[in-house]
């Protein structure tokens, strides 16, 4: 399942990248509370190296682990939303309020 998102992700950027066109690298902002160490943060970390292979290296992943930007794991949306970074890869459950 990890490999299709991943692929599909990278198709969508290379496409992005084709179609906009850039003579510089673009570096995306991702957050996530998992720790760098965690298998779901070793998966984060290859995400970022895929990202960057499969678009020819115009587009590069800088991680941020631990809710490092945020310090709140369910902050990291909101910070997403507001521009902060430009992605957030927190579980789910972090995303439901009562």
């Amino acid at each position: 399942m990890f490999k299709l998102i991943s692929k599909t992700i990278a198709a969508v950027a290379i496409v992005s990248v084709a179609l906009f066109g850039s003579a510089n690298a673009k570096t995306l902002k991702i957050e996530t509370h998992f720790t760098a160490s965690s298998p779901n943060g070793e998966v984060a970390a290859q995400f970022a190296k895929n990202v960057e292979k499969f678009s020819g290296g115009s587009l590069k992943v800088e991680m941020f682990y631990s809710s490092s930007v945020t310090g709140k794991s369910a902050e990291v949306f909101n910070s997403a939303q507001t521009g902060i970074i430009d992605c957030d890869m927190t579980g789910a459950g972090y995303q439901t309020y009562c």
